[in-house]
């Protein structure tokens, strides 16, 4: 049998094992088994795309959305948000500042000149928003399943005054994420998980960044309707001024953003804010999410217990909760309550994890637990993981073993 005769369920499944550069060549081959290989070609390879936020990338994207077949097969979104600009802006100032290097000060500079170049041009051209619209117009079905955003770390020996490098890489970090729900709207598309990358977190988004999506929030509704999962790092990093101090009574914005992910079933959300000093009751007062499953929250300062509560225990469907880095900032509550709380409150509860969470004055929150090696003996952990079939018993339990101590954090804000 020649090669033009094979049966196409057979290309199929050669073509499945071929990378990339393979692939081409045997497209080549003939032009039957090119036109045979079209499908596999097209789901192995334009099903996901990559994304940096450089001018070559989009063009790349860009020359893809025109081509009459690959054009619509996008279901899977990866963006690389690392914000390159800011990270060597900040690689250079600490290499100023700990040597002196005159040839450094003009490298610095130079890139910080460039920057602002990008900058400007994103702002004037509109280019990345009108390119993801165009893509996303382009999705068969007008659904997309998922969206991933990465954002690579430094060396840890960078991370000195880490604070002020968040504050700096605030508006080039959060331009992807924000030109993204954007261009979403604007396709009137919908999206099923947006979501970040586990192995590349090191980033967030800014809420006041954030708030440039208030024009169209109404539009939310839908281009959220089948959002099942959401994972996402807020930071605030603006303080109250006189004459610009958050409007008593009216309901942040980043709020009424996470509302209208009201069908998730994945929640991942971190948030640390130093204009609003207590997001959570917000968030917990506004936000209904009747059918979540799993709920991951970290940063957050809680400051009563029935907050927590009017947002876990309002679903009957809650399996998984974690809880990490949590500062609990009440006179009269304490951890142990709070455990007790979510064991006569929360049925569905399956698994728990709380991992460093501390009282409101710094104070660590660590759980007596058996010494896994020494028969009688006890350890101290600030992690702990409860599930099994008497989770609740366990967290009962527990609750009773809990030590405060005060070796707190540096800083609850990273």
């Amino acid at each position: 049998m020649g090669l033009a005769n094979l049966p196409t369920e057979l290309v199929e499944h050669i073509t499945a094992y071929l990378d990339l550069t393979t692939f081409r060549s045997f497209r080549l081959v003939s032009h039957s088994l090119g036109h045979q290989a079209l499908h596999q070609f097209k789901e192995r390879f334009f099903r996901k795309r990559s994304i940096s936020w450089t001018l070559s990338s989009f063009q790349t994207v860009s020359a893809i959305n025109a081509h009459h077949y690959f054009g619509n097969a996008l279901q899977h979104l990866f963006i690389d948000a690392t914000p390159r600009h800011a990270i060597k802006l900040w690689k250079l100032k600490s290499d100023i500042s700990a040597s002196m290097d005159i040839a450094s000060e003009g490298e610095y500079e130079t890139e910080k000149k460039e920057s602002d170049r990008i900058s400007k041009m994103w702002n004037a051209t509109r280019f990345d928003q009108k390119t993801l619209i165009k893509m996303f117009e382009e999705i068969a079905g007008g659904m997309l399943e998922s969206i991933t955003f990465a954002y690579s770390g430094m060396e840890k020996k960078y991370g000195k005054f880490a604070r002020r490098y968040c504050e700096t890489s605030q508006n080039e970090m959060s331009r992807p994420f924000v030109s993204v729900m954007s261009a979403i709207v604007a396709s009137r598309i919908t999206v099923k998980r947006i979501w970040h990358d586990p192995k590349k977190g090191y980033g967030a988004v800014s809420i006041g960044r954030l708030e440039a999506l208030s024009p169209t929030l109404s539009h939310f509704d839908a281009a959220f309707e089948k959002l099942q999962a959401l994972s996402l790092n807020l930071r605030d990093w603006r303080h109250p001024e006189e004459g610009f101090e958050p409007l008593i009574g009216k309901t942040p914005f980043v709020v009424r953003f996470l509302a209208k992910c009201r069908n998730i079933r994945s929640l991942e959300l971190s948030c640390y804010s130093t204009l609003e000093d207590d997001m959570f009751a917000e968030l917990a007062t506004h936000c209904v999410f009747p059918r979540l499953e799993s709920c991951e929250l970290g940063l957050f300062r809680i400051y009563t217990i029935a907050s927590l509560l009017s947002l876990v225990a309002s679903t009957t469907t809650l399996k998984t909760l974690s809880l990490t880095r949590i500062v609990l900032r009440s006179n009269t509550e304490a951890w142990p309550a709070l455990i007790h709380a979510l064991a006569d409150n929360v049925p569905s509860l399956e698994y728990l994890k709380l991992t460093k969470n501390y009282e409101g004055g710094g104070q660590v929150i660590r759980f007596e637990i058996p010494h896994p090696y020494l028969e009688g003996k006890t350890l101290l952990t600030n992690s702990l993981d409860i599930r099994g079939n008497d989770a609740h018993g366990e967290m009962r339990k527990h609750a009773e073993n809990v030590v405060t101590s005060s070796e707190g954090p540096a800083c609850l804000s990273l």
